[in-house]
């Protein structure tokens, strides 16, 4: 995965998380997001969602 894709997608899985209290699994943020990706003609493997929600979590925008 490119640079800039990464960061999209990154962005696009931040904007999957619901706020505070509310919350959402792993499985079924791989899922939403899944589908996002797919209908921009790309595909997302479960190592590079790990890889975006990781990413997440060390530029510490969630937890």
């Amino acid at each position: 995965m490119d640079l800039s894709k990464k960061n999209d997608y990154k962005q696009k899985l931040l904007s999957l998380i619901p706020p505070f209290p509310q919350n959402i699994s792993n499985p079924a943020l791989r899922v939403e997001l899944r589908k996002s990706v797919e209908d921009h003609g790309d595909r997302l493997e479960d190592d590079e969602y790990w890889l975006l929600r990781d990413s997440l979590i060390d530029d510490g925008l969630i937890e």
